[in-house]
């Protein structure tokens, strides 16, 4: 699962072994399964067991891949993949190609994912572009609403003053809105200039983890689902099963029934 994207038949086939030991089965015939699978995969306070889905597991640990290829670039598996798919530009430019390898394929669909939790963290600003990237830790997209790639800016180094090492507020109030501007002043300017970094965003200490990326994209599937915060309405119910003060077995039964 760390290397390839598994088939969707073999995750299906995975699937039905967990459902049926869960639910019960003998030889002969499968126990009714009262709840669809992907319910069970939800968090325990959103009237799930916390199942992982293992295609979201899988494609988690293909993220893994491009972290590693990331951070770092002189290990062999960078090297080799750099020099035959992005020689002349980095992972997050980079593109499937031509005939390109299964283990390729496989990395690029993680990639993905990775795309999506990855962010800089600013230092002098040179090498985050405005526009393009992820640069805003408090924004929910991570990026600015304000559409200026028409602008002469581009670089995130032509907002700061490099001799104050202070945001330049003209600048910011005459591209950016109010509620941008807030933000963007909030982020913490190098006073030593160090380069701008790239960092886990799902993460407080900015290092990727499996846990965090599989929260992720269970989320970014259902802002793709339209799913809304309905799911959550009842989470201090459903903890209250959870905390009961019984064994185990008896709290399943209490969720079973509910």
């Amino acid at each position: 699962m760390g290397i390839f994207l598994l088939p969707q038949s073999i995750i299906e086939r995975l699937n039905i072994l967990l459902k049926k030991f869960w639910w019960g089965y003998n030889e002969d015939h499968t126990k009714i399964q009262w709840v669809k699978w992907s319910l069970m995969g939800k968090a325990k306070d959103q009237r799930g067991l916390g199942f992982r889905d293992l295609n979201s597991f899988n494609i988690v640990m293909l993220a893994k891949q491009s972290w590693r290829i990331l951070k770092f670039p002189d290990s062999l598996l960078a090297q080799v993949f750099k020099s035959k798919y992005f020689p002349h530009s980095d992972l997050m430019e980079a593109r499937l190609g031509n005939r390109p390898s299964f283990a390729w394929r496989s990395i690029m669909k993680g990639n993905q994912l990775f795309k999506e939790g990855l962010i800089w963290r600013i230092g002098n600003g040179k090498s985050t572009k405005i526009w393009a990237d992820h640069w805003i830790p408090s924004s929910p997209l991570h990026k600015v609403d304000t559409r200026g790639e028409e602008k002469n800016l581009k670089w995130v180094s032509e907002l700061i003053d490099p001799e104050l090492k202070q945001w330049k507020e003209s600048i910011l109030r005459s591209h950016f809105n109010l509620e941008e501007i807030e933000k963007i002043k909030a982020i913490p300017i190098s006073l030593g200039g160090r380069e701008d970094q790239q960092v886990w965003a799902a993460s407080p200490n900015g290092l990727f983890s499996v846990k965090s990326a599989y929260l992720l994209h269970k989320e970014v599937i259902n802002q793709k689902e339209g799913e809304s915060l309905s799911s959550k309405e009842y989470s201090n119910e459903w903890k209250v099963v959870w905390h009961l003060k019984t064994s185990t077995p008896i709290k399943l039964f209490t969720w079973k029934a509910c």
